[in-house]
């Protein structure tokens, strides 16, 4: 019993944990998160793979994270409960799976090697968080780490775990193919490559038959503006491993049958840098391989910690330092993502108020509208084909005028971080909101149709600038009216 119990212990503390930050951060969902959730409860509402009427879009990243918001609004349970809560257990799962599998070098006790694996892992805001945040980072830490796992099972066992969970990966996180190539490549079986390849053209078929691309709008939308994606990974890195946690890392993968996890992990990081990391605060695009380093990372101490004195040493600094900054991150994360879950729900009124009209221009189109029966117009591009495809990188898309006259929005929506200048017409004199909406508000035709009905202080330091728009009058008013003030 005491043998199990320490097989045990490293796996359910990196579990727990887990479990434990996920419920710490509960109030917080992610924006985008409800933008899957309006999917799913379309689609269980019989409007298809839909964000508006109209043809279907392809505004998930991972179509395969759209099921669990189909499951939480067909059985009444809600979207955004299903998704959280399958997202955060998913998370702790493959994170206790991956931490089973830590071993010590000979002479070492396995279970003393997955009780620092277990800590190196659990102390990991980002999986927490971000397990619960109603996203597909939860379920891609298990795909990830059952995917890993399947390189070191021998047989056919390996082969269909490896290979499925690649297949499943392909439906959730595209851009980390690579990582999928490395783990493949090392297997080397025809098996586990069919079932990938397979699984991976069955998404391609699925999104080109569905959208007319095989790409998602994400990639259009939100592409990375050049130099964001080494600050944002150097940033995660620093967080997440104190920067001495990667140097253990190195030694655990140079151990046999480790080297795979190494250079798989490696690819996730470089594959984010490349791709311009991501928006959202935190690690979120590392949190798949996170459960792999904390293994990597308690092996490579294990393995200095049987040599010499000097050894001994560099292995109890270098988990110090891999210990200290998560924690800190850790502590210093949960505050935060309360408070933004308690302005969300003090602000509910909004969304209520939002769904009294007909259509509405914004770019928080998560949370406002997810449950709300009014026509949206996506100003980030993330759900509408035409302004993802549109001139500029996330948040500064160059809005086509004439696509927006055309839409008529009943109100325009936009952030600002501080009350914005008004004239007595009710124009925008000044705006300290996001480039896309700058430029929107700027324009000539906006100014000419639109003026400022409210402000409303959201959060400290996020206001919405409520423009509705103006009653008709005589022909060319307007636009005379635009003229004399330019």
């Amino acid at each position: 019993m005491n043998a199990a119990l320490r097989r045990l212990a490293g796996p359910a503390l990196a579990a727990g944990a887990v479990l434990a930050v996920g419920a710490a951060a509960w109030p917080y969902t992610v924006d985008d998160a409800y933008i899957v959730a309006r999917y799913g409860r379309r689609l269980a509402a019989g409007l298809g793979w839909t964000f508006v009427d109209g043809p279907a879009t392809d505004g998930v990243t991972g179509p395969l994270w759209v099921l669990p918001a189909w499951l939480g609004a067909a059985t009444g349970l809600g979207a955004p409960l299903v998704q959280k809560a399958l997202g955060l257990a998913a998370a702790a799962l493959g994170a206790g799976l991956v931490v089973a599998r830590a071993r010590g070098p000979e002479g070492a006790r396995d279970g003393a090697v997955r009780l620092g694996a277990g800590l190196l892992v659990g102390l990991q805001s980002t999986l927490g968080v971000w397990g619960q945040a109603g996203l597909e980072t939860g379920a891609a830490v298990l795909a990830a780490g059952l995917a890993a796992i399947g390189v070191g099972v021998p047989g056919r066992r390996g082969d269909l775990l490896l290979g499925g969970a690649v297949a499943a990966l392909a439906g959730l996180r595209p851009e980390m193919a690579p990582f999928a190539l490395v783990l493949l490549l090392a297997r080397a079986r025809p098996i586990a490559w069919g079932l990938a390849v397979g699984g991976v053209l069955a998404w391609l078929a699925f999104r080109l038959a569905l959208f007319g691309a095989v790409l998602p709008l994400s990639y259009q939308a939100k592409v990375g503006a050049p130099g964001t994606g080494l600050p944002y990974v150097g940033a995660g890195l620093l967080l997440t491993t104190g920067v001495v946690g990667l140097g253990l890392a190195a030694v655990g993968a140079r151990r046999p049958g480790r080297r795979a996890w190494g250079l798989a992990a490696a690819a996730q990081v470089g594959t984010v840098a490349l791709v311009g990391g991501d928006w959202m605060p935190g690690a979120r695009l590392l949190a798949p391989v996170l459960p792999l380093y904390g293994v990597l990372a308690a092996e490579g101490a294990a393995a200095l910690w049987a040599g010499g004195r000097a050894r001994r040493a560099l292995a109890a600094v270098g988990l110090l330092g891999a210990l200290a900054l998560p924690l800190i991150d850790l502590v210093a994360q949960l505050g935060p993502v309360r408070a933004a879950g308690a302005a969300r729900r003090a602000a509910r009124g909004l969304a209520e108020r939002l769904g009294e009209h007909e259509s509405v221009a914004l770019v928080d189109v998560g949370w406002l509208t997810w449950d709300q029966p009014v026509d949206v117009v996506d100003l980030g591009g993330l759900t509408d084909p035409t302004i993802a495809r549109a001139p500029g990188g996330h948040l500064t898309k160059e809005i086509p005028i004439a696509y927006l006259a055309e839409r008529e929005p009943e109100v325009i929506l936009l952030h600002a971080a501080v009350p914005p200048r008004v004239d007595g017409e009710g124009r925008l004199e000044t705006l300290a909101g996001y480039p896309v909406e700058r430029g929107l508000a700027a324009s000539g035709w906006v100014r000419a149709n639109y003026r400022v009905e409210d402000v409303i202080r959201y959060a400290e330091g996020y206001h919405y600038v409520w423009l509705a728009r103006r009653p008709p009058g005589p022909p060319g008013a307007r636009d005379a009216r635009e003229s004399r003030r330019e």
